[in-house]
């Protein structure tokens, strides 16, 4: 952003909430959703990973793959 911001070019985020967030459109009080993660938590392929790995649902399923082994060789 700092390298855009040098060479005059525009930045725009693609995540939609965090846009509105930064651009002040959103409410200073209360608690502000930055995103829907049910599409992330839901699903056919989600509930056959989960099955897979033993899994109780899609956020389990993405501590066990991805957070969990941050940092362990092969990663």
């Amino acid at each position: 952003m700092l390298t855009a911001r040098e060479i005059g070019e525009e930045v725009r985020l693609i995540d939609q909430p965090t846009e509105r967030l930064l651009s002040g459109t959103v409410p200073e009080s209360g608690p502000i959703a930055l995103g829907d993660d049910t599409p992330l938590d839901n699903g056919d392929f989600v509930a056959a990973l989960c099955a897979r790995t033993g899994c109780r649902e899609g956020f389990e399923l993405w501590d066990h793959l991805f957070e969990s082994p941050l940092g362990q060789p092969g990663w």
